[in-house]
């Protein structure tokens, strides 16, 4: 059976798929289990920081390297299926033989496997605002705009606890010193940006009572720090405790957002200003803000917890004990 929690086999996958940038695949088993692989150039160590930070506030976006012989599996599996394809060819079979994207990756001319980890997380029913953005502002010519992706992202954001959720996660992501999902400055894509940098990270899950809530899935990429690592001037989490900066930072954050769920941008013909989707603007700021401040919140217990495992804090690794004291200096609160 496949499944985060065992040991990857060969004989457990049934068929797989490609989803994103042709690094991510989703794995499907004989009775419909699901598990998602990923191919990236980042180490098991940064998986690992990452990946504990996450957990303290998105328990669903937990990520984990695969093992060597859980890498192996995977290679087995695909080699396996070109065997297949070949075998049905040469005997003149016309049968309908599965697809195996993986071994197109392992066989591509820019594939390092000692420069590139496989990883899993689990298998989520997902929303990402990539698509939801390019359906409503880029749907191609002669095709009707389609709104229904961003007023779900939209409402989901801005019920109870939406915004909140986001920028625990946004909090996080800057702790972590990652930045493929917002970042100071932002990114570039069909447009600039002022704080988003990749619109296919910024997703929406389905939790334990069926809601589309903020997902922290897929939360490491090659500028993520390990906690032996020492803080540098260019860490994103100082962010987190210069008040100015981070109000700045999450009015870009809404702004960007704002524009992305207007569903008819303004034009010459029609100069009024679309109603914000996501509510009055500053208050919108401040739930973001609350929501970043809690992030932190749960990190910084998350620390003194393994500091009290350890029995001293002193012990937990150096980096992580680095940035958990420059967050943690200005909180009365906990």
């Amino acid at each position: 059976m496949l499944s985060f929690d065992t040991l990857l086999d060969a004989d457990d996958i049934e068929k797989v798929k490609a989803l994103k940038e042709n690094k991510v695949f989703l794995l499907t088993g004989f009775n419909g289990d699901k598990l998602v692989v990923k191919a990236d150039a980042v180490t098991k160590a940064q998986i690992k920081s990452a990946n504990w930070t996450m957990n303290a506030i998105d328990k669903s976006a937990r990520a984990k390297a695969l093992t060597k012989k859980e890498s192996e599996q995977l290679k087995f599996f695909a080699d396996v299926g070109v065997l297949q394809l070949e075998l049905l060819e040469g005997m003149g079979i016309n049968a309908v033989v599965k697809d195996h994207p993986i071994r197109e990756l392992l066989d591509s001319p820019g594939w390092d496997p000692t420069g590139f980890t496989w990883f899993k997380m689990e298998a989520h029913t997902l929303v990402d605002m990539e698509k939801a953005y390019v359906l409503a502002h880029r749907p191609g010519k002669n095709k009707p705009a389609d709104l229904s992706h961003i007023t779900q992202f939209a409402k989901s954001l801005k019920a109870a606890g939406g915004l909140e959720k986001l920028g625990e996660i946004i909090a996080v992501d800057l702790f972590n010193g990652y930045t493929d999902r917002f970042f100071p400055g932002g990114g570039q894509f069909l447009r600039k940006w002022k704080a988003i940098v990749n619109l296919g990270n910024v997703m929406l899950t389905m939790d334990s009572n069926n809601n589309l809530v903020p997902s922290g899935l897929d939360a490491v990429n090659t500028s993520s720090p390990t906690w032996q690592q020492p803080v540098t001037a260019q860490w994103s989490g100082h962010l987190l405790s210069d008040v100015q900066r981070r109000r700045q930072f999450a009015n870009d954050v809404i702004e960007d957002l704002e524009y992305i769920f207007a569903p008819i941008p303004p034009t010459r013909r029609d100069l009024r200003k679309p109603k914000p989707a996501l509510g009055y603007h500053t208050k919108a700021v401040q739930r973001l803000i609350d929501g970043m401040r809690d992030g932190v919140k749960k990190v910084i217990i998350k620390v003194r917890e393994k500091g009290v495992k350890l029995k001293s804090l002193s012990k937990v690794d150096a980096g992580l004990q680095e940035r958990y004291k420059l967050v943690s200096q200005d909180r009365k609160d906990i």
